[in-house]
């Protein structure tokens, strides 16, 4: 099935990348892109909120990014999102969801010979930001609505993208990315009537990552589209079993069916929310993982 992944981030590094090689010389950059979202609150004032989003660079595009990119270093950054797992330490499975990024535009801020920033000195406006995710994938399972104690209407559900691509060794690849979507209001009422599993959708939106303590006291996070626009195709397409949702699902980004381990998102702080939903529903921002998880990921 055709689709798209596409991810387009403005925003500025709250810390250093870091840059380390494969096995086999390969190089690959890590580091974290800082945006912030903008709102007005039911009386008006302003008010913003931060997002963290994990980046990971390949290549000769990673040193490029090592040599030029600093904590403070504001960047645009295209590419992909793709989840991975890993085991650490203890046994546990872990599972991290990235932007893959294929394209890097370095827009200002300080540059290497420039002063060292600490993390909190490191700021943009939210009129610089860019935060934009567009998807063309197909629904690997009905849409979910629920509505909050508020009364605003929520909707979940997982769009499903191939990709496809030609390894070192000529040999052909695919995989899926199942992404996890959530709408509101009118548009999260209209994708519960009209669109169905197996249907190819399109959709716009941005990044959102969120926390919460599941029964067992483990701290638990996922990572969303907020899905502003979303028009469906008249086809649908069948997922294959292979392709199964729930067989990829990770624990720490449990199925939205599961009310008891995953509470329903945070209700968007927009100026369209009733005042009640903004003051005690925001969304939560989540920090970037510790430098010391990514030195546990195999290659």
């Amino acid at each position: 099935m055709q689709a798209l992944n596409r991810v387009q981030l403005i925003g500025v590094l709250p810390r250093d990348p870091e840059l380390r090689y494969t096995p086999n010389g390969t190089a690959v950059a890590s580091y974290t892109v800082l945006t912030y979202r903008g709102w007005k609150d039911g009386d008006g004032s302003l008010k913003s909120s931060p997002e963290y989003t994990n980046v990971v660079v390949w290549s000769k595009l990673a040193e490029i990014c090592n040599q030029l990119l600093v904590a403070g270093s504001k960047v645009f950054i295209e590419g992909r999102l793709q989840t991975r797992s890993w085991e650490d330490q203890e046994g546990v499975k872990r599972y991290k969801t990235e932007v893959i990024a294929d394209d890097m535009v370095l827009l200002g801020g300080r540059a290497g010979s420039g002063p060292a920033m600490t993390e909190n000195e490191i700021t943009i406006r939210p009129a610089e930001c860019l935060n934009r995710v567009q998807v063309i994938g197909n629904l690997a399972r009905d849409p979910e609505l629920r509505y909050l104690p508020s009364g605003t209407a929520v909707t979940t559900f997982v769009v499903a993208t191939n990709r496809t691509w030609t390894n070192s060794e000529g040999v052909r690849q695919e995989s899926t990315e199942f992404h996890n979507v959530v709408c509101w209001n009118d548009v999260a009422e209209h994708c519960s009537k009209d669109i169905t599993k197996g249907q190819k959708v399109f959709l716009e939106g941005r990044l959102q990552n969120r926390s919460w303590e599941g029964e067992d006291g483990v701290k638990r996070y996922k990572t969303e589209i907020v899905a502003s626009y979303i028009t469906a195709s008249t086809t649908k397409d069948e997922v294959h079993a292979t392709d199964d949702y729930t067989a990829h699902q990770p624990a720490s980004q449990a199925t939205p069916s599961q009310a008891q381990d995953n509470p329903a998102p945070a209700a968007p702080a927009a100026e369209a929310a009733p005042a009640a939903v903004q003051s005690s529903e925001t969304a939560q921002a989540v920090p970037a993982a510790p430098a010391s998880t990514n030195d546990e990921i195999p290659f």
